[in-house]
């Protein structure tokens, strides 16, 4: 083999190994997490499936391209989460919100919601990414 393949080729391989890294990394500030799914054969049921497997209620919306969840309670957080359906990708986010306790002890749902987004240690930013590796395992994370 020449000088010049060779050198092609170890470009080639380095690129491969930085693209495929730089796609599967979390950064911090993370917000969306999309899975490219293989098979797409009633991919909203599957979907739809695996949110009830993980505990969360699903609203039934009838709406074939997304999925919502009712706030559902996981240790004093409550979070609801989203699946966007484009094609064969998944697109997953979500916001969390703290359980309330009023002034007779009686629990309440928040009424502010903030996003969930990736930091280490971030248990509901693991929740949502548990549910897209039960999904796939080509996952990109995006802001």
């Amino acid at each position: 083999m020449s000088f010049i393949v060779q050198k092609i080729i170890l470009i080639i391989f380095f690129q491969i190994i930085f693209l495929s890294q730089k796609c599967i990394a979390q950064k911090a500030d993370d917000s969306k997490i999309i899975i490219t799914v293989t098979n797409i054969d009633d991919l909203y049921t599957k979907v739809k499936d695996i949110f009830i497997r993980s505990n969360f209620f699903v609203k039934d919306l009838s709406i074939r391209d997304s999925l919502i969840t009712y706030p559902t309670e996981f240790n004093g957080v409550y979070i609801l989460a989203f699946a966007v359906i484009k094609g064969n990708t998944v697109t997953i986010n979500g916001l969390y919100g703290l359980k309330k306790v009023d002034e007779w002890g009686y629990t309440n749902s928040p009424k502010d919601f903030n996003k969930i987004v990736f930091y280490k240690g971030n248990r509901e930013w693991r929740r949502l990414n548990d549910i897209a590796n039960n999904l796939g395992r080509a996952i990109i994370y995006e802001k």
